[in-house]
């Protein structure tokens, strides 16, 4: 069975903000993290980048899973001046996927990623 993506949608991305947004979302959505982890990504282009990945579960017991993707640059951490990123989130909901509800999250991320940017 192929692996459904879900809902993508490009962002500026803090990848220090990452956790605090997830977190802050996920309580209010009632949802459980239960892995998160960090790695590489390839591209179709043969480049790297870095994957932020989330498992958590809703209170039906549904798989949701949330991924942040931008450039390997990521991990430098603030060596830059400014650590905000462009990159991509992606929201997956269930095992067949629920589009409303992914989009939903991914707007209540991006809001909340928003408004940390401010706050640095």
């Amino acid at each position: 069975m192929a692996e459904i993506d879900g809902f993508s949608s490009s962002a500026a991305l803090e990848w220090d903000d990452l956790d605090a947004a997830v977190s802050y979302v996920a309580a209010r959505q009632e949802l459980a993290l239960v892995e998160k982890s960090t790695g590489r990504a390839d591209g179709a282009d043969g480049e790297f980048g870095v994957v932020r990945r989330y498992r958590l579960v809703d209170p039906r017991d549904r798989p949701v899973e949330i991924r942040f993707l931008t450039d390997s640059g990521a991990l430098d951490g603030l060596q830059s001046a400014s650590s905000l990123r462009s990159g991509t989130v992606v929201v997956r909901v269930g095992r067949f996927g629920d589009d409303q509800r992914e989009r939903a999250l991914a707007a209540a991320l991006l809001e909340r990623l928003g408004a940390l940017a401010l706050i640095d």
